[in-house]
């Protein structure tokens, strides 16, 4: 199973689909909702670069409200 995970990982082209995959992966074996964090942290990272504002921290927040994690 973990040689399969290794071949998906290395097959992906960018470090954060990569840290996306293994935040997944992690998630999936510890349960630790810290992980699906990090995930709506690179997601919201990836929208404020886009929008070049800081517009989006409702999203984010309804997000983490969504998997109850509190920041």
């Amino acid at each position: 199973m973990f040689s399969k995970m290794r071949q998906v990982y290395h097959l992906m082209e960018d470090e954060e689909s990569k840290e996306n995959f293994l935040n997944h992966v992690l998630y999936n074996i510890t349960e630790e909702k810290s992980y699906i964090d990090n995930i709506v942290s690179l997601y919201a990272e990836r929208i404020r670069k886009r929008l070049k504002t800081a517009d989006y921290t409702m999203e984010v927040d309804t997000l983490r409200g969504q998997i109850k994690i509190g920041k």
